[in-house]
């Protein structure tokens, strides 16, 4: 929408997250905030089962809707610190971390976001295609 967005602030607001280990903005030369988030396994793996789920894997994890219901309420709750302009309006859930050996991350865990935006890319834009 023309502003500009500092990700920073909004992805720290989840660094406090139990469930969710990283979450990437995506919105440069888009109409509306999109994020990528890779959520912590081992945490969330406990609260599936304590859940009662079936969900062993990391894609069974991601893909649970029990488990898309739980992000959206964390999601919700940090949008509500923010301006509308500043809100998260769609989030995809990886089903694998971000690290260092996969090109996402620099030796000092910085975000790649260059590298992620290219291998997301499919992703990214089946969240601003499916308004």
């Amino acid at each position: 929408g023309g502003k500009n967005i500092a990700p920073l602030a909004i992805e720290s607001a989840f660094s406090t997250d139990l469930y969710i280990e990283t979450v990437v903005l995506i919105g440069e030369t888009r109409n509306y905030l999109t994020a990528l988030v890779c959520p912590n396994f081992d945490s969330l793996r406990n609260w599936a089962i304590e859940q009662g789920l079936a969900c062993r894997s990391n894609h069974e994890i991601a893909n649970a809707p029990e488990v898309r219901k739980l992000f959206e309420e964390r999601v919700a709750a940090v949008n509500a610190q923010f301006a509308r302009f500043e809100q998260i309006k769609k989030f995809a859930i990886l089903e694998e971390p971000f690290s260092v050996g996969t090109g996402e991350l620099t030796p000092t865990e910085k975000l790649k976001r260059s590298v992620i935006a290219k291998k997301y890319h499919d992703v990214i834009d089946a969240m601003y295609e499916a308004r």
